[in-house]
């Protein structure tokens, strides 16, 4: 829609005319898109043509962790980009935002944007847990190694993973 100092005249294209001469203002708006204003000056009996470039509005997600340098993936899939970064989304509404750093945990949380508007999510990462020595909780060997009594015969499995701290 087209409005020519401040009065919506008519959908584009469209041709005004009997104008008078001097300083005019010229606006386009369009429902999910940004309005495109210019300003002119028509001198007398001057014809003049307008275009404007109206910009497709869209949504965006500004992500931020602590520490910085995290991977992040939008709704699943790797966005191939690392903390702190701006994401253009192709559509607005609810998104799973999980950030992933070596070392910590992962961190996910959900987020609700709009059309022309840029949402912010700063999610903390939280480290890993170390542990030098990992014990047995429970029976559980027994039935997979042996069959109890004395331990004669019996071996010792040692466990390592890096980083530390992963369930066995």
């Amino acid at each position: 829609e087209v409005s020519f100092d401040g009065s919506a005249l008519c959908q584009t294209p469209c041709t005004l005319t009997g104008i008078a001469p001097g300083p005019h203002s010229v606006s386009a708006t369009k429902t999910g898109f940004s309005t495109a204003n210019r300003a002119l000056s028509l001198a007398s009996g001057a014809n003049t043509s307008v275009s404007l470039e109206l910009s497709q509005m869209t949504a965006m997600i500004s992500v931020t962790s602590n520490p910085a340098g995290a991977a992040i993936v939008l709704d699943g899939k790797d966005t191939g980009k690392l903390t702190p970064s701006r994401i253009l989304l192709d559509r607005p509404g609810k998104h799973s935002i999980t950030i992933r750093r070596y070392g910590y945990l992962d961190s996910t949380n959900s987020v609700n944007v709009e059309l022309g508007q840029t949402s912010t999510l700063n999610l903390d990462l939280t480290k890993l847990g170390s542990t030098d020595e990992i014990k047995a909780a429970g029976g559980k060997f027994k039935k997979v190694f042996g069959h109890g009594g004395d331990g004669f015969g019996m071996g010792i499995v040692s466990v390592k993973t890096q980083p530390k701290g992963a369930q066995i």
